[in-house]
């Protein structure tokens, strides 16, 4: 087996488990509301999470009604464990 087929493979396994991840991502946390805190001295914040896209990227809306400075966040699939779920 050439070293091109073996890299090609290599690849599409990959872009299979990152597709696996997104939509297992996807099921849990897409709409759901949850809480964080960043360490940055913020706090803890409330937001919803509005997108996962199909590369990774997650995007979370902060609610209103907190006088916090971050208005949305943005960030890959690795950062989901700062997240919590929170109640509704």
């Amino acid at each position: 087996m050439g070293r091109q087929a073996r890299g090609k493979r290599e690849q599409e396994r990959a872009e299979a488990q990152l597709a696996q991840a997104v939509a297992q991502a996807r099921q849990t946390w897409l709409g759901k509301r949850v809480r964080f805190d960043l360490q940055q001295g913020y706090g803890v914040q409330y937001g919803r999470v509005i997108q996962i896209s199909d590369d990774g990227d997650v995007i979370v809306v902060c609610l209103p009604g907190y006088d916090r400075p971050i208005a949305a966040l943005a960030f890959t699939l690795g950062f989901l464990p700062i997240l919590i779920l929170a109640e509704e």
